[in-house]
C-alpha cells in the first residue's frame, strides 16, 4: 500500500517518523497509523466495489478490513466483512492471510470456527451448516478430512 503524502489530514511525529492519516487511493480509503510511509499498528481499510447483479445493473458493496497492520499487511487480530453482510471473518492474520484461529460467518446462517492457513480452513475446526447439522474434525485446504 503505497500512499500519497500530499494529503491535508497528515499529522506527523518527526521524532519517530510516525503519523496518522486518511489515505485515498483509487476510491479506497485507509485510516490508520503509518511509519516511514507504511501502515503499522491499528487501522481500517475500506473499499467500495461494484458487483454485477445481472447483465444490466450493478450493486455497490463495501468491503472492510480493520485490525492490526505491520508493514502494510494485516498481522495479528483483525476483522473482514462486506456489506450487505454476506461474509464476516474475525480472527488471526499473518502477512495478509487468515492464519491461526478464526471464525467465519455466512449470510445463510452457516459458520466455521477453527484454524486457518493462508485463507483456507486447515487444521482442527467446527463447521455448522445452515440446517443445523455440523462437521467437527480436521480440515486440509478447505476440505473435510476426518471426524473427531
Amino acid at each position: 500500500m503505497t500512499n500519497n503524502l500530499n494529503n491535508s489530514n497528515v499529522k506527523v511525529d518527526l521524532l519517530n517518523d510516525t503519523y496518522f492519516d486518511i489515505i485515498i487511493i483509487n476510491d479506497s480509503k485507509f485510516l490508520g497509523t503509518f511509519k516511514k510511509s507504511r501502515a503499522i499498528g491499528y487501522g481500517a481499510f475500506l473499499n467500495e466495489v461494484s458487483v454485477p447483479v445481472d447483465s444490466a445493473s450493478k450493486n455497490s458493496k463495501l468491503v472492510c478490513y480493520r485490525g492490526e497492520y505491520f508493514l502494510d499487511k494485516l498481522n495479528g487480530y483483525a476483522q473482514y466483512f462486506n456489506n450487505p453482510q454476506e461474509y464476516y471473518y474475525e480472527g488471526e492474520w499473518a502477512n495478509d492471510y487468515q492464519s491461526g484461529f478464526g471464525i467465519e460467518n455466512f449470510n445463510d446462517g452457516s459458520y466455521y470456527a477453527g484454524e486457518f492457513k493462508k485463507n483456507k480452513k486447515h487444521g482442527f475446526g467446527y463447521y455448522q451448516f445452515k440446517d443445523g447439522s455440523f462437521y467437527k474434525g480436521s480440515f486440509q485446504n478447505n476440505s473435510f478430512c476426518g471426524f473427531v
